[in-house]
């Protein structure tokens, strides 16, 4: 147990992320499974480089039971990748799993 989020649900988290179907180009649209019963919300991160060095930082948060997010707008030819944390009054979940894309192609499920 991570704070009051559950076990349990951080596992099926890590495996829920997903790059539905196309987005435009300006466009990316995440999805995954909410498997936590305590969250207050969800943190959304993104793979960015700064300074020469490659990390995920917040691009977003969403309310609790949410389980979507558009990211917009986002450059053409620019590859992203995104990672998604449950979050409650205790803390923060472990990352889900991460997904990539350039444009509207999945590169990496």
């Amino acid at each position: 147990m991570i704070g009051k989020v559950s076990a349990a649900g951080l596992l099926l988290l890590l495996l829920a992320l997903t790059w539905p179907g196309v987005a435009p180009a300006v466009q990316l649209h995440l999805t995954w499974h909410d498997n936590s019963h305590n969250e207050t919300g969800f943190q959304i991160e993104r793979w960015t480089e700064r300074d020469g060095q490659f990390q995920f930082t917040p691009v977003a948060t969403v309310g609790m039971n949410v389980t979507s997010y558009v990211d917009t707008p986002v450059a053409d030819e620019i590859f992203y990748c995104y990672q998604v944390r449950a979050f409650n009054a205790a803390g923060v979940s472990a990352p889900s799993n991460v997904v990539c894309g350039l444009d509207t192609h999945i590169l990496f499920p």
